[in-house]
């Protein structure tokens, strides 16, 4: 199983890091943390979909 759990809490920081650096005015660092949150839930998404995928095939035995 692929492991949501990291992304998703990596996605966190980065929009924590996205929130401090806008309050800071360090806008590049904003940017490049909103980016990193996007990479961190494409792998959240990609995991929960893995999931969905075990699921299935384990209820319908292929």
């Amino acid at each position: 199983m692929i492991d949501y759990a990291r992304p998703t809490m990596m996605a966190e920081k980065a929009l924590k890091d996205l929130h401090n650096a806008m309050l800071d005015k360090r806008y590049e660092e904003a940017i490049e943390q909103a980016f990193q949150a996007i990479a961190e839930t494409r792998q959240a998404i990609a995991a929960i979909r893995n999931t969905i995928a075990m699921e299935t095939e384990a209820k319908h035995g292929k």
